[in-house]
């Protein structure tokens, strides 16, 4: 199922409501300050017009209005997803598993001169509602300021494992494997194979977990687990790529790599070139040992080297954390995932 928020909330004499062309645009150069790093006003005023109807993946974007004088004093923007889930007590012996959406929020925003009035706390708790009423089942934000004002907004904290990999200091450890395993490379037309047979291993994935808790003892939990969409991959490969073009560094189509072998379930890595921040992101990992990891990571590490990009990032979805142990790289932590 697919939902999608619409309407307007009200709120101590604030209006959040979906945001006008004008608007965005006007938000969009005024939060250029603080993330434009890399672009021109108009270079990245066209990237955030253009990257809105990627792939039939496009963002929401959201104002707060000041009612008074009809002043935007806040903005923000959400992306859909999908996710699968199951309620851990529910049913006997068999497992039942849901496909429900999620909101993701993003770029939220105050100009300085509004700071401190707390309108980024009455945008979020009104936005929280909205998905709410609109059916969404869950919804996440990253932030780099303190969670304590999505916490009152009714967020929680969950920490989330990452992984940097030094990429010239890997290519000299043991830990750099690239044989004993066939691959291939992944390209943009293998995305619908590759999304779609991980759609299926993440529904099992979900089973599994739930079958782990049931056998340990507790009796009510929710496991959820998000699906990797062909339309978010494409969009995030947009934007990385319309920042390599605008520096005019050549555009890889080399996204990532899979492991070939018929005895070995279906192993991947997907990667984006962040040559803004100069490094390799790894957008999806699966893996069903801690060698798999280890061939893929180093697989990534190769090509972070060819297109010379200083390390890997690794954001610890889907793997056993003790996989990281094969690679001898320190298990970092966001503590600021919500």
């Amino acid at each position: 199922s697919t939902s999608t928020m619409m309407g307007s909330l009200q709120k101590e004499g604030l209006v959040l409501t979906t945001s006008t062309p004008q608007q965005f645009q006007a938000c969009v150069r005024s939060n250029f300050e603080e993330w434009g790093e890399g672009y021109t006003i108009e270079q990245y005023l066209d990237r955030e017009i253009q990257s809105n109807v990627i792939s039939g993946y496009s963002n929401h974007p959201w104002v707060l209005i000041r009612s008074e004088d009809n002043m935007v004093v806040a903005s923000c923007e959400t992306f859909p997803g999908k996710l699968y889930y199951s309620i851990v007590g529910e049913g006997d012996e068999v497992v039942i598993v849901r496909e429900g959406s999620s909101s993701s929020v993003a770029s939220v925003f105050v100009e300085r001169k509004y700071r401190g009035r707390r309108y980024a706390s009455v945008m979020t708790s009104l936005l929280l509602q909205l998905q709410k009423s609109s059916g969404f089942t869950t919804s996440d934000l990253s932030s780099d300021i303190s969670p304590a004002l999505y916490i009152r907004s009714g967020w929680t904290t969950f920490p989330t494992p990452y992984v940097v990999i030094d990429v010239a200091s890997f290519l000299k450890s043991p830990e750099y494997i690239i044989t004993g395993k066939k691959s291939a490379i992944i390209r943009d037309a293998d995305l619908d194979r590759i999304c779609e047979l991980d759609r299926l291993r993440t529904k099992e994935d979900v089973v599994h977990r739930v079958q782990e808790i049931r056998s340990s003892g507790v009796k009510k939990s929710v496991v959820v687990s998000h699906i990797c969409s062909k339309e978010r991959v494409k969009w995030i490969l947009w934007n990385s790529r319309f920042h390599t073009k605008t520096a005019k560094i050549p555009v890889s189509d080399n996204i990532g790599a899979e492991i070939i072998a018929s005895s070995s379930p279906f192993d991947f890595i997907i990667w984006r070139h962040d040559h803004l921040d100069n490094i390799l992101d790894i957008i999806k990992l699966r893996s069903s040992s801690s060698f798999n990891t280890q061939y893929l990571l180093s697989l990534a590490v190769q090509e972070a080297q060819r297109t010379n990009l200083n390390s890997v990032n690794v954001w610890w979805n889907n793997i056993p954390l003790d996989h990281a142990s094969t690679i001898r790289q320190p298990i970092l932590k966001r503590e600021r995932n919500i």
